[in-house]
């Protein structure tokens, strides 16, 4: 009775197998974008699917880009009273 039951369990172990190999073959849809795939701020603005380091909602800050750049140099101006 032991083989009877060990070649279903062989069977789903060699089915999860599969389904994970396969799984892992197969590319995904949808990848995360970094800094450099843009040329600059307002692309990487306009897409909003890179990583907001600060959480201020203005992605990727280091490219140029001179509407942000602006606006960050007048919250550190009212930052520090000027």
């Amino acid at each position: 009775m032991t083989q009877r039951r060990s070649v279903p369990a062989a069977s789903a172990v060699a089915l999860l197998a599969l389904v994970l190999a396969w799984a892992l073959a197969v590319p995904g849809t949808a990848q995360a974008a970094v800094c450099t795939d843009y040329s600059n701020q307002a692309a990487a603005q306009a897409a909003a699917d890179t990583r907001d380091a600060d959480g201020d909602g203005i992605y990727c800050e280091s490219l140029p880009c001179h509407v942000f750049q602006r606006r960050r140099l007048e919250r550190r101006q009212r930052q520090l009273g000027w």
